[in-house]
């Protein structure tokens, strides 16, 4: 709800905000995306909403609309922040506006409860962000994300298939994963070489297997870093035995990374733990 339209045409002259190839910058302007978004996020009115990377606030300003209770973004581009500052001020919303770098922050500290993370990621942080909320379980109920078509492709891709990584295995580890739709390039200002696609995560009630998520980043790292090799000689960067670990796992030594499920991923994490 605004005091008055916001012209974020005249917020783009206004503040000179041209994007930054450094930040991974691509801005969302298609208006029908945008709505496809937050009609997928079904904002509630006790809703806290989080944004990662508002640039000129083109999403932030369709998301106030919707009058959650809260918004809260962050910005590490600062030449942005004269432009949210002032969506902020028209807006009845309460909209909070870091200045900062979303890999670093904590969102724990926000201290909120229902809260929905709705983001056009930039692509050159996108997958250090997903997995740094996987390990520090960041308690948002819910994430509405777009991320370069090639990298969705990886997070919803199975065992057996060219594009099961390690992102693929501790995402659907720890959520349950949707792709929703892809966005083309010509939705974005600059135009990107690559189409997106938005996803929807949500956290499981506990990860889909027992795992100590340090020996499994360890396992996942060695062996998708070493995709070609077999298992028997990826894991003897981590053990001695490397053998032993995958008879104890019931695993064939032979097999190679993208031949093992999420749930064999976790025996060999959990085998590597307990010989440690």
């Amino acid at each position: 709800m605004y005091k008055e339209e916001i012209n974020l045409k005249y917020l783009l002259n206004k503040y000179n905000l041209i994007s930054k190839k450094s930040l991974g910058q691509h801005f969302l302007f298609e208006k029908n995306i945008i709505y496809k978004i937050l009609e997928a996020a079904n904002i509630q009115k006790n809703s806290h909403v989080y944004e990662v990377g508002p640039g000129p606030g083109s999403l932030t300003i369709e998301l106030a609309k919707m009058q959650p209770k809260s918004i809260t973004v962050i910005e590490k581009d600062e030449r942005c922040l004269n432009a949210l500052n002032e969506i902020k001020s028209l807006t009845k919303t309460q909209i909070n506006i870091i200045s900062g770098d979303a890999v670093k922050f904590n969102e724990i500290s926000l201290g909120k409860e229902n809260m929905i993370n709705i983001s056009n990621l930039p692509y050159n942080i996108s997958t250090k962000l997903l997995v740094k909320w996987i390990e520090n379980r960041t308690p948002f109920t819910k994430y509405i994300l777009m991320f370069q078509r090639e990298v969705a492709e990886r997070l919803v891709s199975k065992k057996n298939e060219k594009t099961y990584s390690r992102i693929s295995v501790l995402t659907q580890w720890f959520y349950e994963i949707e792709k929703l739709f892809n966005v083309p390039n010509t939705a974005f200002t600059p135009k990107p070489k690559v189409d997106s696609t938005v996803i929807m995560l949500k956290p499981r009630p506990k990860p889909l297997y027992p795992a100590n998520i340090i020996y499994l980043q360890k396992v996942l790292r060695v062996c998708f870093g070493h995709r070609r090799k077999m298992l028997k000689t990826s894991l003897s960067f981590l053990h001695s035995n490397p053998e032993e670990i995958l008879n104890k796992a019931g695993i064939n030594k032979s097999l190679r990374p993208e031949d093992l499920s999420i749930k064999e991923f976790c025996f060999i994490s959990n085998e590597l733990e307990n010989s440690s």
